[in-house]
C-alpha cells in the first residue's frame, strides 16, 4: 500500500524517536541486571541475572533491528492480528510449568498495555482517527495503529522470541522495556498529534470529544466486564444511570412501591412460561400486525397490555399473570423506545423504521438478561450504530431513490423476518451495516475533506487579495490614472501580486520589486504627478518588461500582451507630454510665444521618446529660454530642420484617454450578519466557542425548508464556520456572531449524536429514581 507523504514524515520521525529509546534501553540494561545480580541472595539467583545480562548484549542489536522491522511493516496496515499467548515449545514432562510461565509472561504483556492506554487512551484515540482519516482504503483502529500500546508491546516481545531468558529475568526486561520505551511513548503520541493537526489534519478535534469510545470498562451487579472495544457509555451527569447497578434493580424498585401502593392481594394465577410469551411474540413479530388498542400515536407497543389480553378466557378472566421479572423487562423496553420514539434527534421516517424493532428488541431483553448492562451488546450497538448514522440523514424527495434508508429498512426486515430466538443474528446484522456505514463514510470523508481544503484555500486567496487591494489603493489614492492602467493593475498585475503574496509573503524580494513596479507605474501615467521626474527612455523599456514577466505567470490576454504593452507605453509617452507641456505653460499676464525650442549641437531626433528627452534636458538648463514679450519686435527666427523642432505649446494626446476611479476592487466586504431583531449575547457566544468539528446541526429558514448539516471547518484567518450535508457538500458559512444569532433565534440548533440507546437508558433510569420513593 503505498502511503501519503504526510504519513510517512511521521513514520519516519516517530520511527527515529523509538530507535533512540530502544539505546537508552540497552544502555540500561547492564547496570539493572548488574544491581539486581548484586542483591541475590543466591549463586543461581545471581548467575541467572548475569547469563541474562549477556544474552541481551549479543542480541540487543538482533531485537532492535526486528522491533523497528515490524515497526515499519505496521504501517502497511495489514490484517490486524490479536496477542495471544506465544507459542511454546512442547515439553511432555514439564507442560504445567511452560503453561505457567507463559501465562505469566502473557499476564505482564496485558498489564503492560491496559496501563499505558489508561494514561493515553485520549491522545491514542485521536491519533487513530487522524490516521484513519488519512487513509481510505484502510480502516485504522487501535489495535492496528502503529504507534498504539498494543503493536509496540507485541513487536518488542515477538522481537525478543530468540531470547534464551529464564521467565524471571524476562519479565524484569519486560519491565525496562515499560519504564524506558512504552511510558515515554506519550511524548511521541503527542508530538505525532501535534504534527499532523499542524498539518491540518483535523486540526480542531477536540480533546474533550471522543468519536469512538472505547476502553471503557463498565462492571454490572453479576460482576462481568463489559468488552473494551464495545463503545460502551460513559460520562453520566449527576442523577443519571450509575452504571454500577443494573437498571432491572430501578425497575423491580419501581415496580415494588407501585404494588405496595395498590389496593388488595393479587389473584394467585399460573405463571406464564417464558417459552409461551416468545412464541407470542414471534407471531407478532412476522405478522407485523398488533392490536389497534395496543398501539400508540407514535407507534409504541404496550406489551403489558397484550400480555393481558392474550391470557384471558373466554369469559374475559384472566387464565395466567406474567412473572415479575419478565414484566419488569417488559416495561423497562417499554420506557426505552417510549424515549426513542419520542426523541425528535431522529427524523419521523427514521423513528418508523426503527419501532419495527420492539418487540425483536424485546425478545433479546427476555433471553438475555446482561442486555441492559452490557454496553457492548450486538442489538445495543446496532441501535446506536443505526440512530448515528441517521443523524445527518435528510428525506429526499418522493420517488427518489434513497439507499440509505432502503439499507435500514433491509436490516429491520430481515430482524423481522429471521430472528427467532439466536441472538447470533445481531451480530452478522451489526456487522453487514457496519461494513455499509464505513464504505459510505470513507466516500464522505473524503468530500469532506476537499471541502475542507477548498475552504481554507479560498480563506488564504481572500487574505492575500485583501492584502494586494490596500497596497494599491493606497498607492493610487489621488491619483489621476488612465483605464487601460487601471485594466491593467486590477485584471493582471492584481493576480500576480496575489501569487506571491501566497507563495513568499510581504517580505520577499519578489513582492517588493512588484510592488516597485506597481508604483512606478502609476506615478508615470500620472499626468498630474509632480513628486518625481518623468521615466527616461530606458527606465520605461524595463518597465514594461517586468510587466511582461510578470503578466506572462497569470495568463493575462496571452494573445494581446504585446499589444496592451505597446498602448501601456503610448499612455507613459503621452503622460511624458502632459507633463512638459505644464510645466512650460506660464500665467496669463506673463504669457509669452514659444514657437520652437533649438536644441544646441543635435542632430535630428526621429525618435519621439528620444525628443522629448531632449526637449526635458533643455527644459531643466540652468539659463531658462528668453522670454519674448508682445510688445517687443521679435527676433529672427534661426532655420533649423523640421525635425529639430516641437511647437511646445500645442502638445497634446493623440486621443483623449478615458479616466477611471482610481480603487481596485478584489474582494467584496462581508455583510453576512442576519438583519434580525435577535442579537448575541454573552451566552450564546461562548456556545459558539465551544462548538467542535462534527457537530451536527439543524438549520431552519421557515415551516417547509429545514435541513441538518456539520461543522468541518473552522477558519482561523476569516472566522467563518462551514457547515456541509451528509454527501459533504458544503451548504452553509456562518461568522461567530452570525452564529450565535441564529442559535439564540432559534434559526439552527444542536443535535446530540451521543449514543441513542444510552441516551435512552440514562433517561428512563433517571426517571425511575425519581418516580421511587426513598426509603425512610
Amino acid at each position: 500500500m503505498k502511503l501519503p507523504a504526510l504519513l510517512i514524515k511521521l513514520r519516519d520521525r516517530c520511527g527515529e524517536h523509538n530507535r533512540k529509546l530502544l539505546d537508552r534501553l540497552f544502555e540500561q540494561v547492564d547496570d539493572s541486571f548488574f544491581d539486581l545480580a548484586d542483591k541475590s541472595a543466591t549463586n543461581s539467583e545471581q548467575a541467572l541475572f548475569f547469563d541474562a545480562m549477556r544474552e541481551i548484549r549479543l542480541k540487543k542489536e538482533r531485537i532492535a533491528a526486528l522491533f523497528m522491522q515490524y515497526y515499519n511493516r505496521d504501517f502497511q496496515f495489514l490484517e490486524v492480528q490479536k496477542p495471544g499467548m506465544l507459542k511454546a515449545n512442547f515439553d511432555p514432562q514439564n507442560l504445567t510449568l511452560v503453561q505457567e510461565d507463559k501465562l505469566e509472561e502473557q499476564v505482564a504483556i496485558d498489564n503492560m498495555v491496559n496501563r499505558f492506554k489508561s494514561e493515553i487512551g485520549r491522545d491514542l484515540e485521536h491519533l487513530t482517527i487522524r490516521l484513519d482519516s488519512l487513509l481510505f482504503d484502510v480502516s485504522v483502529e487501535e489495535e492496528n495503529n502503529p504507534l498504539g500500546p498494543l503493536r509496540m508491546v507485541t513487536n518488542f516481545v515477538t522481537a525478543c522470541a530468540e531470547l534464551e531468558l529464564g521467565i524471571r529475568a524476562k519479565l524484569v526486561f519486560f519491565k525496562l522495556f515499560e519504564k524506558h520505551v512504552l511510558t515515554q511513548n506519550k511524548a511521541v503520541l503527542e508530538a505525532a498529534n501535534k504534527f499532523l493537526a499542524e498539518q491540518g489534519v483535523m486540526p480542531d478535534l477536540s480533546a474533550s470529544r471522543s468519536v469512538r469510545r472505547t476502553g471503557v470498562n463498565l462492571p454490572h451487579a453479576s460482576g462481568s466486564v463489559i468488552d473494551q472495544n464495545t463503545g460502551a457509555v460513559g460520562d453520566y451527569n449527576e442523577g443519571g444511570w450509575d452504571p454500577q447497578i443494573d437498571p432491572l434493580q430501578y425497575m423491580r424498585q419501581f415496580s415494588d412501591a407501585q404494588m405496595a401502593g395498590a389496593a388488595g392481594a393479587a389473584v394467585n394465577l399460573p405463571v406464564v412460561q417464558q417459552t409461551a410469551l416468545l412464541n407470542l411474540l414471534s407471531r407478532l413479530q412476522t405478522t407485523n400486525k398488533a392490536p389497534a388498542t395496543a398501539l400508540s400515536d407514535n407507534g409504541l407497543i404496550n406489551f403489558m397490555g397484550l400480555m393481558e389480553r392474550a391470557v384471558l378466557s373466554k369469559e374475559g378472566q384472566p387464565r395466567a399473570s406474567v412473572g415479575r421479572l419478565d414484566q419488569d423487562v417488559m416495561n423497562l423496553v417499554t420506557m426505552l423506545f417510549e424515549f426513542i420514539l419520542d426523541d425528535r434527534q431522529l427524523p419521523a421516517a427514521i423513528r418508523a423504521v426503527i419501532a419495527r424493532l420492539q418487540i425483536p428488541i424485546l425478545k433479546v431483553a427476555l433471553l438475555d438478561r446482561t442486555f441492559f448492562n452490557q454496553g457492548g451488546h450486538s442489538a445495543r450497538r446496532l441501535l446506536n450504530e443505526m440512530a448515528t448514522a441517521s443523524i445527518g440523514w435528510t428525506e429526499k424527495a418522493p420517488g427518489e431513490p434513497d439507499a440509505f434508508l432502503a439499507k435500514l429498512e433491509e436490516v429491520v426486515q430481515r430482524l423481522v423476518t429471521e430472528f427467532d430466538n439466536d441472538i447470533t443474528i445481531f451480530d452478522e446484522v451489526l456487522e453487514d451495516f457496519i461494513r455499509f456505514r464505513e464504505s459510505d463514510k470513507k466516500r464522505r470523508h473524503l468530500l469532506e475533506q476537499r471541502t475542507r481544503d477548498a475552504e481554507v484555500g479560498r480563506a488564504k486567496s481572500d487574505a492575500a487579495k485583501k492584502v494586494v487591494q490596500d497596497v494599491l489603493n493606497d498607492m493610487l489614492a489621488g491619483k489621476n490614472i488612465p483605464a487601460l492602467v487601471m485594466e491593467v493593475l486590477k485584471e493582471g498585475w492584481s493576480n500576480y501580486m496575489v501569487l506571491l503574496q501566497l507563495k513568499s509573503g510581504r517580505e520577499h524580494p519578489d513582492w517588493l520589486q512588484a510592488q516597485s513596479v506597481a508604483a512606478r507605474l502609476i506615478q508615470g501615467c500620472d499626468p498630474d504627478d509632480t513628486s518625481g521626474e518623468a521615466p527616461e527612455v530606458a527606465a520605461v523599456e524595463k518597465l514594461m518588461e517586468e510587466l511582461r514577466v510578470g503578466l506572462q505567470q497569470t495568463a493575462y490576454k496571452p494573445f494581446e500582451l504585446d499589444k496592451t504593452l505597446r498602448q501601456l507605453q503610448k499612455v507613459l509617452s503621452e503622460t511624458t507630454q502632459q507633463r512638459l507641456a505644464k510645466e512650460v505653460t506660464l500665467d496669463d499676464e506673463d504669457m509669452v510665444e514659444v514657437e520652437t525650442l533649438e536644441v544646441a549641437s543635435a542632430p535630428a531626433v526621429k525618435n519621439e521618446d528620444a525628443y522629448i528627452q531632449a526637449a526635458m534636458r533643455v527644459l531643466k538648463t540652468p539659463e531658462p529660454p528668453v522670454a519674448i514679450r508682445k510688445e517687443q519686435e521679435p527676433k529672427p527666427k534661426p532655420e533649423v530642420a523640421p525635425e529639430q523642432v516641437v511647437a511646445v505649446a500645442e502638445v497634446e494626446p493623440a486621443e483623449p484617454v478615458a479616466q477611471a476611479p482610481a480603487r481596485i476592487v478584489l474582494i467584496e466586504e462581508d455583510n453576512e450578519e442576519p438583519a434580525v431583531e435577535v442579537e448575541a449575547d454573552e451566552d450564546s457566544l461562548k456556545l459558539v466557542d465551544r462548538l467542535k468539528i462534527g457537530t451536527w446541526v439543524e438549520i431552519n429558514e421557515g415551516e417547509d425548508k429545514k435541513y441538518r448539516c456539520k461543522l468541518v471547518a473552522i477558519i482561523q484567518t476569516t472566522g467563518k464556520y462551514i457547515f456541509v450535508n451528509r454527501m459533504g457538500v458544503k451548504v452553509a458559512e456562518k461568522s461567530r456572531m452570525g452564529l450565535a444569532i441564529a442559535l439564540k433565534s432559534g434559526g439552527m440548533a444542536l443535535l446530540d449524536d451521543g449514543l441513542l440507546f444510552d441516551r435512552a437508558l440514562e433517561s428512563v433510569i433517571g426517571t425511575l429514581r425519581k418516580e421511587t420513593p426513598k426509603k425512610s
